[in-house]
C-alpha cells in the first residue's frame, strides 16, 4: 500500500485515521489519569481535554463500563499510520477471537468481524490481507453462511 501523500484517497485515509487514533489515545490517557486519582482540572491541563470528556470517562469508570479496548479496526489504523508493522497487525488479526454481527428486526448488532469488513471497504487493509483473514474466520463454526 503506497503512502503517497499526492494521492487524495491516501490523504483522506490518513486524515481519518489520525482523527480516530487521536480520539482513542486521548480517551485512554484521560482514563489513565482518572484511575490514577487526578482531579478534573489537572487532567484537563495535562491532556487538553474538555471538561465534558473528562466527566464522561469518569462516569464510565464509576459505572464499570468497558473502556475502549483495542479492536481489529484500531490495529488496521495503526498499521496504516506506520505505528505498527504489517507483521504485527496481521499476527494480532489472525489470532483475534472474532464475533460476527447479527441482524435483528430493525437494527444490526455489529461485532469484531465488522471491523475487518470496514478496514477492507475503506482501504486500510489490502485485498490479500482481507482474504487471508476471511479464510481464517470462515473456519469458525459461527461464521455466518
Amino acid at each position: 500500500m503506497s503512502m503517497d501523500d499526492a494521492d487524495p484517497k491516501i490523504r483522506e485515509l490518513r486524515s481519518m485515521a489520525t482523527q480516530e487514533l487521536r480520539r482513542m489515545d486521548e480517551y485512554r490517557e484521560v482514563l489513565r489519569l482518572v484511575e490514577a486519582g487526578l482531579g478534573d482540572e489537572e487532567i484537563m491541563a495535562q491532556t487538553g481535554s474538555e471538561h465534558r470528556d473528562v466527566l464522561s470517562v469518569r462516569q464510565d469508570v464509576e459505572q464499570g463500563e468497558s473502556l475502549w479496548p483495542e479492536t481489529p479496526y484500531e490495529f488496521g489504523l495503526r498499521r496504516f499510520m506506520g505505528e505498527i508493522s504489517t507483521e504485527e497487525m496481521m499476527e494480532r488479526l489472525r489470532a483475534w477471537p472474532y464475533e460476527f454481527g447479527v441482524v435483528h428486526d430493525d437494527w444490526y448488532d455489529s461485532k469484531s468481524w465488522d471491523d475487518i469488513e470496514r478496514l477492507s471497504l475503506t482501504g486500510f487493509i489490502t485485498d490479500d490481507e482481507y482474504n487471508e483473514l476471511r479464510a481464517i474466520a470462515e473456519q469458525r463454526p459461527d461464521f455466518p453462511s
